[in-house]
């Protein structure tokens, strides 16, 4: 239909873990679903689901999967000002893409302002949490489980 995408991604190669460029048995495999759904003239969804694996990626005969998601509600307030609002999730179960054993859970509220044709500026105040002391503390010291972000943007385009 004209209001709904739908997209799917493979991304699949050999990796070799142990260093021998010869060794094409360890294999990386990444699975992404996309879907772009227009509610109304105003508000939009987005949500991505992805899956991954990977033959011994934390040494022989221990093999890694993971998987995450994420879904996007955007209101267009008006011809020059939209609000969006991302949640995801990701589950890291043998720390292979982040470093270490952990689900994290993020969330983000983003304005934007779109200047002209050629200009947009957003604002961003990004949440991450995890369920293990990944993240630096304020004063750098240690470590905590949340971190909290703020980001501004501007996106020129021609």
């Amino acid at each position: 239909t004209d209001n709904v995408a739908l997209f799917f991604n493979y991304f699949g190669s050999a990796e070799s873990q142990t260093g021998d460029t010869n060794n094409t048995q360890d294999l990386r495999n990444f699975y992404d679903v996309v879907a772009d759904i227009g509610l109304s003239k105003n508000v939009s969804l987005n949500m991505n689901f992805m899956y991954g694996t990977e033959d011994n990626a934390n040494g022989r005969t221990l093999d890694a999967e993971w998987w995450g998601f994420s879904g996007i509600a955007r209101y267009d307030v008006n011809n020059w000002f939209s609000l969006n609002y991302r949640a995801q999730v990701f589950h890291d179960q043998d720390g292979a893409r982040s470093g270490s054993r952990q689900k994290l859970w993020a969330m983000s509220l983003t304005p934007e302002v779109r200047i002209n044709s050629n200009m947009v500026v957003r604002a961003e105040y990004r949440h991450d949490e995890s369920d293990h002391y990944v993240f630096s503390n304020r004063d750098g010291a240690g470590t905590a489980s949340t971190q909290d972000t703020l980001a501004l943007n501007a996106l020129f385009y021609f």
